[in-house]
């Protein structure tokens, strides 16, 4: 796991590192809750630019599968947290 690194590119390969986990947290994302992976990625890109959360209907269109109306509130939030979390891990951090 651990190989030979240059001390004049730390830098750079902790940023190829936290690419690859960055990636890899949103794939991770887009299985676990079964997120259309380009609205996703809109929806994170907007948040970036802007700095506003996103609105229940963007959380929506990166639903593959849309839920009843009364799970709705409950499924939104559960995803908003989770793409929050994303970015403030990857992004904010």
């Amino acid at each position: 796991m651990f190989h030979d690194i240059d001390i004049e590119e730390i830098e750079e390969e902790f940023d190829k590192f936290v690419e690859v986990e960055r990636d890899r947290a949103f794939q991770g994302l887009v299985e676990k809750e079964k997120l259309h992976d380009e609205e996703l990625q809109n929806v994170v890109k907007n948040y970036l630019y802007d700095g506003r959360k996103p609105l229940n209907d963007d959380i929506v269109k990166t639903l593959q599968v849309k839920p009843k109306l009364l799970q709705r509130k409950k499924v939104v939030l559960r995803v908003l947290n989770e793409i929050i979390g994303y970015i403030e891990k990857f992004y904010d951090g």
